[in-house]
């Protein structure tokens, strides 16, 4: 059997460079990518939104912290107006903008949720717009009561000025603030948003890194792997090449192994045609002359010489019958007719021997065809091998044998039977008479075809060329 050639490319030998873990690897790492980029930007959109929240609540304080401011600046405008004027129509200015306070204030503290010191600023607002409110109704109700002397009194004090003041340096620090906090959450949103940019732009990186190398590593293994297959085809064609040749080795050997066992058989019907059939007649021949002085001596001696001629006749029998025997052992091994007559006349006299000794109807249709000694006998021994075949198996009652010509120059030897047929996949490896018949045909470029089932019968169909193909 040819070995496979040692000087394979390394690549064969060697592990791939990308195998099944690395494969997984890479997957596993495109999928965390995606992950990863899908979790930053889910971060970096909370903080978004938690950033938008603090400045709206930011905004929102400034605002109520600026109507505060506007609305108490309304309340003391109004309460100078009633000391000045000391007209108690007046006063309603400055009970609208005290019912206007207390709900600012409420909201004020309903939005102060955040840290302590907020809390207490807004506290601390509180407490001084409700001393500075209390201090101007207190002026207000005096103005209303006639008592302006001492509305005047108590403004001269100096306590709602402290009051107002400290108020307005209270919500002067609490804005500026709200604007430093607004500042700093901006700036952390800003921080935030190039944060999730840079971290987006290295996840895409290290992707787009992983994709190359994966891409690379990939027509790696595709040109490995296409230089495994030439290899793998390289060594299928040497392979066939290899068996093809050895075939062919073997053929020529089994052309020569039935070359020299049909020059045996002819070698051997000569043999017995010349020595065997010499001494049977020379035999034959001397009971000839013995017939007459034995004849005579019988009829003239004892009555013990009375059935000499019977004996004679007897064995002149015997004698016709041993050179019929060895004129049939002959033609077995060598048909004369093949060598004398030709193919059509060999195939004919073998279908009528056939008929005569089986007792079947053999129906003959031989076209004269010119081939060479080689496919002649091919022929010949496939017919043969097939009658004989059907006399030990097929139990038919008629064959039908016809030699033709097909185009393109080929022949075509077809032999039926009506016989029970058989399974032609059960055919058991003993059975060699139909090998032999194969390889005959395989030898001279031909085919054998057996077509057959259960209870329809035999066809043997042999196909060759009529001259032999080149290398074949």
């Amino acid at each position: 059997m040819p070995t496979l050639p040692e000087d394979l490319p390394e690549l064969q030998r060697a592990k791939p460079p990308l195998g099944d873990r690395a494969r997984r690897l890479a997957a596993g790492v495109a999928v965390a990518g995606a992950c990863s980029l899908l979790l930053v930007n889910e971060w970096a959109i909370q903080r978004t939104r938690q950033a938008l929240a603090s400045d709206d609540a930011m905004l929102a304080t400034r605002q109520k912290l600026q109507q505060l401011q506007v609305t108490m600046l309304r309340a003391e405008n109004a309460q100078r107006s009633v000391l000045l004027t000391a007209e108690p129509a007046l006063t309603e200015a400055f009970l609208a903008a005290q019912q206007q306070v207390e709900p600012l204030l409420t909201q004020l503290r309903q939005q102060q949720a955040g840290p302590a010191q907020r809390q207490a600023a807004v506290l601390e607002v509180e407490e001084l717009t409700r001393r500075r409110l209390s201090e101007m109704a207190t002026t207000v109700q005096l103005v209303n009561e006639g008592r302006a002397r001492a509305a005047l009194e108590l403004v001269r004090s100096g306590i709602g000025g402290e009051y107002m003041r400290a108020l307005e340096a209270l919500v002067g620090d609490t804005l500026a603030a709200e604007a430093e906090r607004m500042r700093q959450q901006r700036q952390a949103l800003l921080d935030t948003l190039a944060l999730g940019r840079a971290a987006i732009a290295a996840l895409l990186l290290i992707s787009v890194v992983a994709m190359g190398l994966y891409m690379r590593q990939s027509r790696l293994r595709e040109r490995e792997r296409a230089q495994q297959a030439q290899v793998l085809r390289d060594q299928r064609d040497q392979l066939e090449t290899e068996v093809a040749r050895r075939t062919q080795d073997l053929r020529e050997i089994a052309r020569h192994l039935q070359a020299a066992r049909e020059d045996e058989r002819s070698h051997l019907a000569r043999e017995l045609h010349d020595e065997l059939g010499g001494l049977l007649t020379a035999a034959k021949l001397d009971v000839a002359r013995l017939r007459r002085p034995l004849r005579e001596l019988a009829g003239a001696q004892a009555p013990e010489f009375a059935d000499v001629e019977a004996r004679l006749a007897h064995l002149v029998q015997t004698l016709d019958s041993g050179i019929a025997l060895k004129r049939r052992i002959i033609e077995d091994l060598r048909p004369s007719a093949l060598s004398n007559l030709g193919l059509k006349v060999a195939l004919e006299n073998l279908c009528s021997d056939f008929a005569e000794r089986s007792g079947l109807q053999v129906q003959a249709d031989i076209a004269e065809i010119e081939l060479d000694d080689e496919r002649e006998i091919t022929l010949y021994r496939v017919l043969q091998e097939s009658l004989t075949n059907i006399t030990r198996y097929a139990q038919a009652r008629h064959v039908d044998v016809q030699l033709h010509l097909q185009p393109p120059g080929w022949a075509a030897l077809a032999v039926r039977d009506d016989g029970v047929g058989f399974d032609t996949a059960a055919v058991p490896l003993r059975a060699r008479g139909l090998a032999g018949m194969r390889f005959r045909m395989e030898s001279c470029a031909g085919t054998l075809q057996l077509h057959s089932r259960p209870g329809a019968g035999t066809t043997v169909l042999a196909q060759m060329p009529l001259q032999a193909v080149p290398g074949g």
